[in-house]
């Protein structure tokens, strides 16, 4: 088992951790845990990130329109259950 921080440092594969990242839900990514929505589709991952004070939900219009990639959504501290550092 590995953790999901592993895919940043390159300690597993793109396949290995897309299989492994929680579709909706908290993950560690670089020794934070944050919140992520994942989809599924085709191609590599594209990553969507919101600027300051944007959620993940933003992106819906979006990924629906883009339904049949993959897409992963990710939230900044403090947004949609990822905590500000040190809490």
């Amino acid at each position: 088992m590995f953790r999901t921080g592993d895919l940043i440092t390159g300690l597993v594969t793109m396949a290995e951790a897309h299989t492994a990242l929680p579709t909706d839900g908290l993950a560690t990514l670089g020794g934070r845990c944050v919140h992520l929505v994942i989809q599924t589709g085709t191609g590599p991952p594209v990553v969507l990130l919101g600027g300051c004070g944007v959620p993940s939900y933003d992106w819906n219009q979006l990924a629906d329109l883009l339904r049949d990639l993959a897409l992963i959504r990710l939230d900044r501290p403090g947004l949609m259950g990822s905590p500000w550092p040190g809490e």
